[in-house]
């Protein structure tokens, strides 16, 4: 498993010794930082090309005909008025340079037949879809998914920098997520005796103050949709270059 600091940075962080055990336990603390900030945001970070399948329930209308596609072999196509519907994807941090593929069906055998399908980038010579591609949102406009099948697969993820632990590379836009994962190491390490030679009242002063920068870091990236679509499946294909 990688994580997003290398034990030598943290442990100048931390002002501790080069010593086995300290940097054995700094290492641990670095894997549970990362394990939190996954949870947290509730994504992967190891880069892989990814399939995610999704049922697309009902498609919020804003005027115009309303077309419904459920059940019988019909291929999605554009209709009048505007729609619109979001996916959260089962990754954030989208590569945005980054093959990706995104069609529909209104079964999901469909979305293996091409006769099937509809390609929702390139549709009467118009691109339907666009992403946040931090937080691994896709958003289909003017077209009518309801009970429809979808298909996204991309790239997500980061490249690694090959050490022991391998590092992430992270590019500066997503910096954040380094500070993040450094504080919430600070925060777990506080805990160790090994790692943390504060006295108890000023061990719980400090974790407090991180704990907040933590939470003011986090929270406002928190990969949430309140009216998404449900997700049927997320597949690793294959580990992306």
């Amino acid at each position: 498993m990688s994580v997003f600091a290398s034990v030598r940075d943290m442990r100048a962080r931390l002002g501790l010794p080069n010593q086995d055990d300290v940097n054995d336990a700094i290492e641990q603390v670095l894997l549970d930082a990362t394990e939190s900030l996954k949870a947290d945001l509730r994504t992967d970070f190891a880069r892989n090309t990814v399939a995610d399948t999704f049922f697309v329930q009902s498609t919020l209308e804003y005027g115009g005909s309303v077309v419904r596609w459920g059940g019988g072999n019909v291929k999605p196509s554009t209709t009048a008025g505007a729609r619109e519907a979001k996916l959260l994807l089962s990754r954030g941090f989208v590569d945005s340079g980054g093959a990706d593929t995104i069609v529909a069906s209104s079964t999901r055998l469909g979305l293996d037949d091409t006769a099937l399908q509809t390609d929702l980038q390139d549709t009467e010579s118009k691109n339907f879809t666009s992403y946040d591609y931090e937080k691994g949102y896709l958003r289909v406009t003017d077209f009518s998914l309801s009970r429809c099948y979808v298909r996204a697969t991309y790239v997500a993820g980061f490249t690694t920098d090959g050490a022991t632990p391998e590092v992430y590379v992270v590019p500066a836009a997503q910096q954040w997520l380094v500070q993040a994962a450094k504080i919430k190491a600070q925060i777990i390490a506080s805990d160790n005796p090994l790692l943390s030679r504060d006295p108890d009242d000023r061990a719980d002063s400090q974790r407090k103050r991180l704990s907040n920068q933590y939470a003011r870091i986090v929270l406002d990236r928190a990969r949430y949709l309140p009216m998404r679509q449900g997700r049927i499946t997320d597949t690793v294909l294959t580990a992306a270059p």
